[in-house]
């Protein structure tokens, strides 16, 4: 009788998910993206590879113009060549600024007054930093260098970008990169898992407030990706490629998903992984399975900071 019952659990779980999944909106042959959320996109934490990078050439394939937000100018700039090379019709623009940092706000604030030729209507705020391992090993100074860019700058950049936008009148769009794991919390990963859990739920939370605006949010909630950093703290022999997607897989689903949802869970596998441990499965029980499988993934592994 158990197993009959988890069996029909996991065919509801399986036909609620492909039910909510959300048809193709945006293709690189119309202009119905640019149309809506302008001529010019910003993506903060615009790595040279990985989510950022997956980020600034989507959009590009897209007809829209970017103008790429990160600390290292090494890896800003070879995108940069990359993307010209790549698309000869789109502009492409750098900012060296650490997001960390206290001007921010006026630096941020300084960029947007100052786009009096440009539309700008839209912004991925990828940016993030963690530090994994247990929490009362690492100083003090970490944890706080991740409130202040998972949580400060996404605060920071989400409020001068709406109001940027409303002030102008415009409509326009925000993407927050946001964690599963901060779905529940994870262990070794406590504090990033924290902040991840503020960003989904402020997103979430300001994306009603600004939709009668014309001004759509989304959370876009990613599990395991195949970035650079992901790859050099996964330790050998640990990695599921069940549950992993690709960069430009979970970049092209929040693109159909934003405007239509607040936020979004990306990858079928994730979909379901979160249905059994927020609606299934006890909370204890769902924490001890997070801090268990993010145990394994660090055995072995050098530390990275990002």
């Amino acid at each position: 009788m158990n197993v009959l019952v988890a069996l029909l659990v996991v065919l509801l779980a399986v036909c609620w998910i492909s039910f909510r999944k959300q048809p193709v909106r945006f293709t690189s042959q119309d202009t119905k993206f640019r149309d809506r959320y302008g001529e010019w996109a910003i993506v903060a934490g615009a790595s040279g590879e990985g989510l950022g990078a997956a980020w600034a050439d989507a959009l590009c394939e897209l007809h829209v113009n970017v103008l790429l937000i990160a600390r290292r100018e090494p890896q800003l700039m070879e995108l940069k060549k990359t993307l010209e090379n790549k698309y000869s019709g789109c502009k492409v623009d750098t900012l060296v600024q650490d997001l960390s940092a206290a001007d921010l706000v006026d630096v941020f604030a300084d960029l947007l007054l100052g786009a009096d030729n440009r539309q700008y209507g839209f912004l991925v705020h990828n940016a993030a930093y963690s530090h994994m391992g247990p929490f009362l090993d690492a100083p003090l100074e970490k944890h706080s260098l991740t409130v202040d860019i998972d949580v400060r700058s996404v605060m920071t950049m989400t409020h001068q970008f709406g109001n940027y936008l409303k002030s102008n009148g415009r409509t326009g769009g925000i993407i927050i990169m946001s964690s599963m794991a901060g779905e529940i919390g994870s262990a070794f990963v406590s504090n990033y898992a924290a902040t991840k859990g503020f960003d989904t739920a402020f997103t979430q939370a300001v994306s009603y407030e600004l939709k009668p605006l014309g001004i759509d949010l989304l959370a876009c909630v990613a599990g395991c990706t195949v970035t650079p950093n992901y790859i050099k703290v996964a330790a050998a022999g640990t990695r599921n490629p069940i549950i992993e997607q690709t960069p430009e897989q979970v970049v092209e689903e929040c693109i159909q998903g934003i405007g239509v949802k607040a936020s979004i869970r990306t990858g079928f596998i994730n979909k379901l992984i979160r249905f059994f441990m927020v609606r299934v499965l006890p909370l204890e029980f769902a924490i001890q399975m997070f801090g268990s499988e993010t145990e394994k993934l660090l055995e072995g592994t050098v530390q990275v900071d990002d």
